[in-house]
């Protein structure tokens, strides 16, 4: 990679300065197959991702597609993006195009423009595909027609945005085409060691160094050179504070944020990374007004409007959480973890059926997410459903690699509503055993409360004294 020459985005309006572009490619590109992506109705953005095969198959068979579009429409042009690993500090602006242009946007080597060397968990938004590919798409849905065409490698781009290949985010809207043949083995001929030396690099070079090493020191270092060059960049600001966030700085990070807010008010990554910074201070109350301005700015964004209703769930607004978690679904229709969030809410307020439904599609999206399981029984119990119940956990429990305490105890606690005191007190002495003694007053406890309301409902149940009596040794002395 080179990180001292970001190349713009050339905008070929024939065939021929295509051609020019990509001369190296272009003959073969004519004459390979199709990849048929329909007709893209009014308003709206068709997208294809092409991996498989090789670097040079993928980008031919890109160049096929742009070509048919070129010689569509005479409003067709195409914008051939070369610096994807720019994406992450570039600010995006609307093309100088008519407004009735018919634009394809063309990246090759995607997987550039999402690093994810950050440790700890702490990945800055800019980094993130789920934020980078919509910015371009709502870029490109304000043309009439419009298409995106971009190409990766496949193992590359699975590290490091796998929510591309689950048709999460605004990758819904992006078809996957994986071509057939050998593929390149992880290999797709790009430097990514760092440059021998930081001098002479100027702030956009710095930034990309920064996000492009797995080292955390050098990380914040280059991020601080990239600030004292260019004071006055709020990207600059910002990826300074994912590095401080990184390293547990968190008064630094929240300066550096703030700093970026304060340059670039509009700019919804800032407002979305501050809320973040909130949330590392545990102010509820900031962290929901400053993810509630980045979803104002960026309607598109899902991630924001779900940081937003998680806040808001915090916060027992229950109806506002609900309607920011609505939002986020429309922009991200297989966020299986929004519509779990969604499932709890509408539990919460009675809505059983609503919990149920939204519970058994988060299962459909990711049958290996344990906790899709878990809130399923956990509904089903309260619908009185409990032989369903008791499977619904059991498929949880066969699916987490945790052993989830307070979940196996409930398991233990619907075996019981359905007839089972047996498998209940092994459950309940299984999943206590060798926890802390806080926790384990907690989950005995929580027992203690489902068992006498159960028998208060039920009262038949087999096994309730022996049960209660058992758990009952657990209490604290009145």
């Amino acid at each position: 990679m080179d990180f001292s020459n970001p190349r713009p985005i050339h905008i070929c309006q024939t065939v021929e300065e295509l051609d020019a572009h990509f001369a190296a490619y272009g003959q073969r590109a004519r004459t390979t197959p199709l990849i048929p992506v329909g007709d893209p109705e009014s308003g709206s953005t068709a997208g294809v991702l092409i991996t498989g095969a090789t670097r040079e198959a993928r980008i031919e068979a890109a160049l096929r597609l742009v070509y048919e579009w070129l010689e569509r429409s005479p409003r067709a042009l195409a914008l051939c993006d070369d610096d994807p690993a720019g994406w992450p500090f570039r600010l995006l602006t609307t093309p100088p195009l008519a407004a009735h242009a018919q634009p394809v946007l063309l990246v090759h080597d995607l997987e550039l423009a999402f690093p994810n060397r950050e440790v700890g968990g702490a990945r800055l938004v800019l980094t993130q595909s789920s934020y980078l590919v919509q910015r371009r798409l709502d870029l490109l849905d304000q043309f009439p027609r419009a298409l995106f065409v971009a190409t990766a490698d496949e193992h590359r781009l699975g590290e490091v945005a796998g929510e591309a290949f689950a048709g999460r985010g605004p990758w819904w809207r992006v078809r996957l085409v994986q071509l057939p043949g050998a593929m390149d083995g992880g290999l797709n001929g790009h430097q990514t060691a760092g440059p021998s030396s930081l001098d002479g690099l100027d702030a956009d070079a710095l930034l990309r160094v920064a996000y492009h090493t797995d080292s955390p020191a050098l990380r914040l270092e280059v991020c601080r050179r990239a600030v004292a060059l260019r004071p006055d960049w709020a990207a600059a600001h910002l990826t300074l504070g994912g590095a401080c966030r990184e390293h547990d700085r968190l008064d630094e990070a929240r300066h550096a944020i703030e700093t970026a807010v304060r340059l670039a008010p509009d700019w919804e990554a800032a407002h979305y990374e501050r809320g973040k910074a909130w949330l590392d201070h545990h102010d509820l109350e900031r962290a929901r007004d400053a993810f509630r301005r980045a979803a104002e700015l960026m309607p598109t964004f899902a991630a924001a409007h779900s940081n937003l209703g998680a806040a808001l769930g915090e916060l027992d607004d229950i109806d506002a959480a609900a309607a920011a978690f609505k939002q986020a679904l429309l922009h991200d229709p297989n966020g299986f973890h929004v519509l779990n969030n969604l499932g709890v809410l509408a539990r919460e307020k009675g809505h059983l059926e609503e919990s149920e439904a939204a519970f058994r599609r988060v299962i459909a999206l990711n049958p290996t997410f344990p906790f899709g399981y878990y809130n399923l029984g956990h509904t089903l119990f309260l619908r009185g459903e409990y032989a369903e119940a008791v499977v619904a956990y059991e498929d949880g429990q066969r699916r987490d690699p945790t052993g989830n305490r307070r979940q196996g105890c409930r398991l233990g606690l619907v075996r019981f509503a359905n007839g089972d005191p047996d498998g209940a007190l092994r459950d309940l002495e299984r999943f206590t055993a060798g926890a802390s003694d806080e926790e384990r007053a907690d989950l005995w406890a929580e027992a203690w409360e489902i068992v006498t309301a159960l028998r208060r409902e039920h009262p038949g149940l087999p096994g309730g004294d022996q049960l209660e009596a058992r758990i009952s040794r657990e209490m604290p002395e009145a």
